[in-house]
């Protein structure tokens, strides 16, 4: 979607619907760092697994394991919950995260009909003599579900756009070269 699209259906929000909007964006960025992070921990999982020296193979884990009568399966299995536990969280959160985006796409949608709706039924007598109905119902219903379509498949690419920069980050970040 081009950059006037993108203008285009942003003015068709009412400000209310705008500032909706925005706090889906604030959403959707809480779900693309758990994004991140689920796959940011799935490497040192693996790299716990595969290794007998647990604290070596995850410095972050050093200082927590010394001084402490704690086997490394203990460790494994601990590491192996928390992992669990940040997937179910992220899982719940993208499920949440769904249902705000359709259910903000489904407003919008309303809010749409509603007003050009109201719009045609506030039109003098001439004016829908001079139309016919069916493309009055048409545009209240087929146009607007369309410019639904092209809002949730805006949605879509934003959010995969923003795990891409996530995961670009997180590549950069752990391994830039």
């Amino acid at each position: 979607m081009s950059f006037t699209a993108a203008k285009k259906l942003w003015s068709l929000l009412t400000p209310d619907r705008r500032r909706l909007a925005v706090s889906l964006l604030g959403f959707t960025l809480i779900g693309t760092v758990l994004e991140t992070l689920g796959i940011g921990v799935v490497v040192p999982a693996i790299g716990l697994l595969t290794t007998r020296d647990v604290s070596g193979s995850v410095p972050m884990l050093a200082p927590w394991i010394e001084g402490r009568s704690v086997t490394t399966e203990q460790v494994v299995v601990g590491c192996m919950l928390v992992l669990v536990a940040i997937y179910v969280m992220k899982g719940l959160y993208l499920a949440f995260l769904a249902w705000r985006q359709a259910t903000f796409t489904f407003d919008v949608q309303v809010n749409i009909s509603e007003r050009l709706f109201k719009g045609y039924l506030y039109q003098p007598w001439t004016f829908h003599l001079q139309r016919n109905s069916a493309e009055l119902i048409r545009n209240i219903t087929t146009e607007v579900s369309g410019l639904n379509n092209a809002l949730q498949a805006f949605i879509a690419v934003g959010t995969e756009g923003l795990v891409l920069a996530g995961l670009t980050v997180l590549l950069v970040t752990v391994e830039p070269v």
